[in-house]
């Protein structure tokens, strides 16, 4: 593993959410947000990034930030496990597309692992599932 790959932590978590009332980094006002949860393991040098609750306007930000930093920790991409995701919007999709593009600058992948229906069904609709599959999957 790489030098940049070891200082990631190897379990973190973080709240990303925003006051529904516009201050960052407040508890929201009203539902449950998300919670970002960031760990590698010594056999790969990849980070899994496990987000659960809503990733939608109010945490669409700091979400980009978690994914960011994320990215910036390992050598070869993120892997998303999404499955416990239960309302993503256009915000939050964007937010993946930005980061993919980032990655593929950077010659990372991001792979989503798994995915909750709710996630699944916008990606499908959109036509970005296929961006987001593991380069060795055929």
């Amino acid at each position: 593993m790489s030098r940049e790959a070891s200082a990631a932590p190897r379990h973190t978590e973080a709240r990303a959410t925003a006051s529904r009332r516009g201050g960052q980094g407040r508890a929201p006002a009203a539902g449950p947000g998300c919670l970002v949860t960031l760990s590698n393991s010594s056999e790969s040098d990849r980070i899994v990034v496990t987000p659960r609750g809503e990733v939608d306007w109010d945490a669409h930000e700091a979400f980009g930030r978690n994914l960011v930093d994320a990215l910036r920790a390992t050598p070869s991409g993120l892997d998303l496990h999404l499955d416990g995701v239960a309302f993503w919007d256009c915000a939050a999709l964007g937010v993946l597309l930005r980061v993919r593009e980032r990655a593929a600058a950077e010659g990372k992948t991001v792979v989503v692992r798994s995915a909750s229906p709710i996630v699944r069904r916008v990606l499908e609709l959109t036509g970005t599932f296929g961006l987001f599959v593991p380069p060795d999957a055929d």
